[in-house]
């Protein structure tokens, strides 16, 4: 979970809904007729509408007056996919909170849930929203907006609130080549080499990593966590080859190595795949999944390589 303290801002802007615009207009010429027929009611009436009309511009700009975002958790998802964000608003004042929503400037907003939740005073409530993922890779999402129309829908007031926090996009689960025009060892097949030829290096343990492969003898001699790794004739599952996938384009090549780690994580099938600067595995499970989704998300796409290079 990624924890950010964010200050909040003190500047609230307001306009009028369309409800409200349609508001004033009726207000406007309630007053009119009330001074051209000069009936006492009908200008009570409206009056009073004008009276309610500002009191509750005050009491929406009010109602966003002492929030601020507490934290933000991880966001990760697929690119094109829904993208689901939680965040949690702290109240600062002494007053209940209500119709509190929120959205990412730059981001097409799917859904907001728990919006009419009430915030307490002095306490924090967690907004959840979706919305559709952009494309892969590290995003920023600069700003976020607190934005209510409590309590009558008359007005619209938000307040900006900069922040850092960051998305990782994994790339789309796409592609239609079969999995087995790319993998080294075929389902099921097991291949072992004998004795210590098997083990290859240790390197750093990695959050996530097969507990079974960390070397605890090597702990226990003060060396830290290491993770055995072996060669490719003892591993088995699917291998998984982004320089196999020759005659498509960068990305596609992402969103394919993408679908495959899904499928094998779907039927439970240990996999090793090799990206052009690393190799991962052999693993299993959704912990691992999402490690590599992380590795082929953060990769530069072939216009930053070609402009580093030059």
């Amino acid at each position: 979970m990624s924890w950010l303290k964010l200050k909040p801002s003190d500047r609230v802007y307001i306009i009028p809904t369309k409800f409200g615009l349609a508001y004033a207009a009726g207000t406007v010429f309630m007053i009119l007729i009330g001074a051209a027929y000069q009936n006492n009611l009908v200008n009570l009436l409206g009056f009073f509408m004008l009276a309610l009309m500002f009191t509750s511009m005050f009491v929406t700009n009010y109602n966003l007056k002492g929030l601020e975002i507490s934290r933000i958790e991880n966001i990760h998802g697929f690119a094109g996919e829904t993208l689901p964000i939680s965040l949690v608003v702290k109240n600062n004042s002494r007053k209940s909170k209500v119709n509190i929503e929120f959205d990412i400037r730059g981001l097409k907003k799917s859904a907001q849930y728990d919006a009419r939740s009430e915030i307490a005073p002095a306490s924090d409530s967690r907004l959840l929203a979706t919305f559709t993922a952009p494309d892969r890779g590290r995003h920023v999402f600069s700003r976020i907006v607190l934005s209510t129309t409590a309590p009558f829908g008359l007005f619209y007031a938000w307040m900006v609130c900069p922040n850092k926090a960051e998305a990782l996009i994994y790339p789309r689960r796409v592609g239609d080549r079969n999995w087995t025009e790319s993998h080294g060892a075929h389902v099921g097949e097991h291949k072992r080499a004998a004795g210590a030829e098997d083990f290859k290096e240790h390197r750093s343990y990695y959050p996530g990593d097969n507990l079974r492969r960390v070397d605890w003898r090597a702990y226990s001699r003060g060396r830290g966590l290491l993770t055995k790794e072996f060669d490719e004739a003892s591993q088995t599952g699917l291998h998984f080859d982004y320089h196999r996938l020759q005659g498509i384009p960068f990305e596609t090549r992402l969103e394919q190595l993408s679908k495959w780690v899904d499928l094998a994580l779907q039927k439970g099938q240990p996999f090793t795949i090799s990206l052009p600067d690393r190799r991962m595995g052999p693993d299993t499970g959704l912990v691992f999944a999402h490690r590599v989704w992380s590795e082929l998300a953060a990769l530069p796409s072939e216009s930053q390589t070609q402009s580093e290079k030059r």
